[in-house]
């Protein structure tokens, strides 16, 4: 019998789901690049989002602008925008960004509008808190 392990749970704890395969069955597993990647550290994230490679930082192309807008995934991805969106703000208030012109959208697709609870899980209590954030 093969088994093969695919994540689930993820939003709630670090969990595998084994799918028991019969032998005659051919299978292979494609892992997406950087699998075995540790993830980045706090420091490693603020200067990839502080010197972005090929593009002007976030602090220049929002210099002058009026409001901002953030885009982020639903659930059913398991991006942790709380670690990122820390950063995101300080280039924000570094080109002169007020808070009360940031809001923040989640981008659902299909999939059905997530709850304070989803959103809190994704961006972090303090911004939920503290910034307005839609559904879309």
């Amino acid at each position: 019998m093969n088994i093969i392990r695919v994540p689930q749970l993820a939003w709630y704890e670090t969990n595998e789901l084994e799918l028991p395969l019969p032998d005659s069955w051919q299978v292979e597993v494609y892992n997406m690049a950087g699998y075995n990647r540790p993830a980045m550290k706090p420091d490693e994230i603020k200067a990839s989002i502080s010197n972005p490679i090929g593009i002007p930082p976030i602090r220049e192309l929002a210099k002058g602008k009026k409001e901002v807008v953030i885009i982020f995934d639903d659930m059913t991805r398991v991006t942790r925008v709380a670690k990122i969106v820390p950063f995101v703000l300080e280039e924000l208030a570094a080109a002169g960004i007020p808070d009360n012109r940031i809001r923040f959208i989640v981008a659902l697709g299909c999939h059905e509008a997530l709850d304070r609870l989803d959103f809190v899980k994704k961006l972090g209590e303090e911004v939920v808190s503290k910034f307005p954030v839609y559904n879309h």
